[in-house]
């Protein structure tokens, strides 16, 4: 079903940051006694700092529940260079060693250890691996057996138990993506499942039980399929629309709910979509004015946070957002650059849990003068009996 959104009863702005006390759009299950509670979002402040010394643009692709935000960071000319900020405000500039090549960091668990890729030369992309006791390493690119002709690999995520996950892209024209993940980060890679004739395939994330969540591409029909897999099982979540199956996987959590978005080809936009093991997908919505929305990661407390949009004038407007099915869709703003033009671009590309203090943090990046800058967002939710 399509959930409606709930607006905000009470707004106050405080510098920065946007107070709010969302009401609750339905009753949660009441469990060993207590009435039923809800989670209400208390505040919500932006902090986008300059992430290395000279950065023009930069990106939080992932956050950990340390607090601890990775992504790439660029000077006005120059390749990217990964990056990790701790929650006090260091940064270690993690492709500081191959200053000449672009390094991106995916993902990062809560060990702090770190996974993505090295881009050397114009195309040739290596998958690393970095911890503060190992330093950088260049993960196996010996192609397993199955994979023919492959050229770039790429990490994409890392679990606490240290299995890594990403893609391995053949050496020709087209979409030749396989799925493939490392069970530690010296190990050669291995194929996660064999994808049917004509499908690509690739995985953009791995839970701590070995959920595995992806996307198949059928490059005959360019038709994408999202994917959850687990111990040999392959599950595709059911199609929300009766429309060509366009649908994409980008985040699993613990319990192998998955998120991510399905297209609608008569519109032209898509929808997040959150699909749980059993029932209907919940189609997310958008903000208001909204065209189309996205959703790139989930939590444990079920916590989805990524970017609506909508076009006009020639220029693209996108909001991040973070969505519970408790208090509807809300936006994420921006922080308050002192000087700065309208921004007209953010996108939330990750979430951490929910701590005890209520807090729950999100990353990902807007726009400052046309420039991506990375944005970490603190967002304090407490619980709340429902009404």
């Amino acid at each position: 079903m399509i959930r409606g959104l709930i607006g905000p009863k009470a707004i106050v702005m405080t510098g920065g940051a946007i107070a709010l006390a969302l009401g609750p759009p339905g009753r949660a299950l009441a469990q060993h006694g207590r009435p039923p509670m809800v989670y209400v979002v208390d505040s919500i402040s932006a902090k986008g700092p300059l992430v290395l010394p000279g950065e023009a643009e930069s990106e939080g692709l992932d956050i950990n529940n340390l607090g601890e935000v990775v992504g790439w960071s660029a000077q006005s000319s120059g390749p990217k260079h990964a990056f990790k900020r701790s929650l006090l405000g260091s940064t270690i500039d993690l492709g500081a060693a191959y200053p000449l090549d672009t390094t991106v960091a995916n993902g990062i668990n809560d060990n702090s250890e770190v996974v993505g890729y090295r881009r050397v030369g114009i195309s040739l992309q290596r998958a690393f691996y970095w911890s503060s006791s190992e330093g950088f390493v260049i993960m196996s690119h010996v192609n397993p057996p199955g994979v023919i002709a492959a050229r770039d690999y790429v990490a994409k995520a890392i679990n606490n138990q240290g299995r890594i996950v990403g893609w391995a892209l053949a050496d020709q024209v087209g979409y030749e993506n396989d799925a493939i993940t490392w069970w530690h980060h010296d190990a050669d890679p291995a194929i996660v499942y064999t994808a049917p004739a004509g499908f690509s395939n690739w995985v953009n994330d791995i839970s701590d039980s070995s959920w595995f969540a992806g996307v198949e591409y059928d490059v005959a029909t360019n038709h994408y399929a999202g994917y959850r897999f687990r111990a040999g099982t392959l599950e595709y979540p059911p199609d929300p629309t009766p429309e060509l199956r366009l649908d994409e996987v980008f985040a699993v959590n613990e319990a192998g709910t998955v998120v991510g978005s399905t297209y609608y080809p008569s519109v032209g936009a898509s929808r997040a979509v959150r699909w749980r093991r059993s029932g209907n997908p919940l189609i997310l919505g958008v903000l208001p004015g909204g065209a189309g929305t996205q959703a790139f990661d989930i939590n444990e407390s079920e916590f989805v946070v990524g970017y609506d949009y909508r076009g006009g004038n020639a220029v693209q407007v996108e909001r991040a957002f973070l969505f519970h099915y408790d208090f509807g869709m809300i936006e994420l703003p921006p922080p308050a650059w002192e000087g700065s033009p309208v921004v007209a671009k953010c996108r939330a590309n990750a979430v951490n849990d929910r701590k005890e203090n209520g807090l729950v943090q999100a990353t990902g990046y807007c726009a400052r003068n046309g420039m991506k800058h990375a944005v970490r967002w603190d967002i304090f939710v407490s619980e709340h009996p429902a009404p």
